[in-house]
């Protein structure tokens, strides 16, 4: 393991305004998907995010969360 480096990055969806921050940590809801984020959404970190969801799109959250104050 020696050269190897830990790469981790910021889910986008973790910082958009429409998650669901309620329930289990580990189970990603939001606005557009309440019943679960599905992987290939959720891993998707592109510039211009697309969500494919009709609901909403992603916004960057302009508030810091409950959990986190």
């Amino acid at each position: 393991m020696k050269g190897m480096r830990l790469m981790l990055s910021e889910k986008k969806c973790l910082i958009c305004k429409y998650l669901i921050t309620e329930g289990s940590l580990w189970e990603h809801k939001c606005k557009a998907y309440p019943n679960g984020i599905p992987k290939e959404i959720y891993e998707n970190n592109d510039q211009n995010k697309n969500c494919q969801s009709k609901v909403c799109n992603f916004e960057y959250r302009t508030d810091k969360p409950k959990d986190l104050v």
